[in-house]
């Protein structure tokens, strides 16, 4: 069994209102040594300069729950997890949001898209629309034969001549 490096361990931080993580556990110090208290998270997490746009305190506000999952894609650890987000109370914080972290494994192909249910999927792949390619992060090359990356337009020719005879 191989073992698990930094990028792919599961954590837990607690963020409050103004972006400072107020809490975090043992495996998010193994990934950031070098936190120190109430450090903005946007800017450990993501290195930006001001709250993403994606923003899990965002989600909760848009979406009007308290609980919350979704899939973000970590461009810093490059390497896709999945986010648990909780909105609760936390001691001498107020309003904050509890974010479990599970990185996505590719080697089991499964994705845990809420509590009750589990995902799975015979490929994965990421699309970037900026630069217009592609890249599958995961393939059954018996069942799929196309090549691994390349632009968006060319997938979607070949896939129409390979499987769906256009």
């Amino acid at each position: 069994m191989r073992e698990k490096n930094n990028k792919e361990l599961n954590s837990v931080y607690v963020v409050n209102e103004k972006y400072q993580i107020v809490y975090i556990d043992d495996a998010f110090k193994e990934k950031y040594p070098h936190f120190q208290d109430n450090a903005l998270c946007y800017e450990l997490l993501s290195h930006e300069c001001q709250p993403c746009l994606d923003c899990p305190l965002k989600q909760l506000e848009e979406n009007d729950t308290s609980i919350f999952h979704f899939l973000r894609y970590n461009k810093n650890d490059q390497v896709w997890n999945n986010y648990t987000i909780l909105k609760l109370k936390w001691p001498n914080e107020g309003d904050c949001i509890l974010v479990a972290v599970h990185p996505i494994n590719d080697e089991n192909r499964k994705v845990f898209l809420n509590i009750n249910q589990n995902q799975h999927y015979d490929e994965l792949l990421e699309l970037d629309l900026n630069t217009k390619r592609y890249h599958y992060l995961y393939v059954n090359h018996d069942e799929i034969d196309l090549p691994e990356e390349g632009t968006i337009e060319s997938l979607i020719n070949n896939f129409s001549l390979k499987y769906v005879g256009l």
